[in-house]
């Protein structure tokens, strides 16, 4: 409107001066007093003196949208012992609805001498946020439920104490995103997770994780691995095996209108 006013006003003054008059009032029609023009301030359309919009914050929790365990079983024959130690027996699955495996399992007592492992690979869309205008994520967390099942020493002795409280001691970002094809067979190639502290099993601060996803979008998503501290298939018969279910992804979310 102003450039509109402008262009008036200095056609008036051309005019004027060709016929050697004085310069006319210029008035402003309807809807054009300073008043009325709009200023873009930080993004955002207000009239002058209006208050600036206040950012928001907003808790989001997100469920995965693919979930699954990955194995690898390496076979070393079988071995009955003098002294008996109890195999390692998974609890029927109706018992952890919807759980996955993590751990390692190296059974070389009285049974079958196969070393297993487990990962659970989880994936997350974070495409429900779209819907807002602007969104800076503040905090991300992992977050998931654990039941240990099988906890043995390298003997094959139970732990002391209350044993052991978590078998998912780390987690790991895949390298790429074949572990969701539903041919892949083994464990999921991946990297340790960014460290963003005050992390522990069964909540992990994935802030520069999630910030990857929403800056970057679904290339840089392959993915989280929930992995344990031992996948090296050892001459053992150590054990840690849990299930871990109910997994979210609770977002910390700034909204700016």
């Amino acid at each position: 409107m102003r450039y509109a006013m402008l262009a008036r006003l200095a056609g008036a003054l051309l005019a004027a001066a060709s016929i050697g008059g004085s310069a006319p009032t210029v008035t402003m029609a309807d809807g054009e007093s300073s008043g009325s023009i709009r200023i873009e301030q930080s993004g955002v359309s207000h009239l002058p003196g209006a208050p600036t919009p206040t950012p928001t914050r907003q808790r989001v929790s997100l469920p995965p949208i693919y979930g699954g365990t990955a194995s690898k079983t390496v076979s070393k024959g079988t071995w009955t012992p003098i002294t008996y130690f109890p195999c390692y027996l998974a609890p029927p699955p109706q018992s952890y609805p919807g759980a996955e495996l993590v751990g390692y399992d190296n059974d070389v007592e009285n049974c079958p001498i196969d070393d297993r492992v487990y990962q659970t690979g989880l994936k997350f869309d974070l495409t429900p946020l779209d819907k807002y205008s602007h969104v800076i994520i503040t905090s991300a967390y992992l977050k998931y439920g654990e039941s240990v099942i099988a906890q043995r020493l390298g003997n094959g002795r139970k732990p002391g104490g209350a044993g052991f409280t978590s078998c998912g001691s780390a987690i790991g970002v895949p390298t790429n995103t074949d572990w969701m094809s539903g041919s892949f067979r083994g464990l999921i190639p991946n990297d340790d997770a960014p460290d963003d502290g005050n992390s522990g099993p069964g909540q992990w601060n994935v802030t520069t994780l999630a910030e990857r996803w929403w800056v970057y979008g679904e290339s840089e998503n392959t993915g989280l691995v929930i992995r344990g501290d031992n996948e090296s298939f050892p001459e053992n018969d150590a054990a840690c095996v849990s299930y871990v279910n109910g997994f979210k992804l609770d977002l910390d979310i700034t909204i700016v209108p």
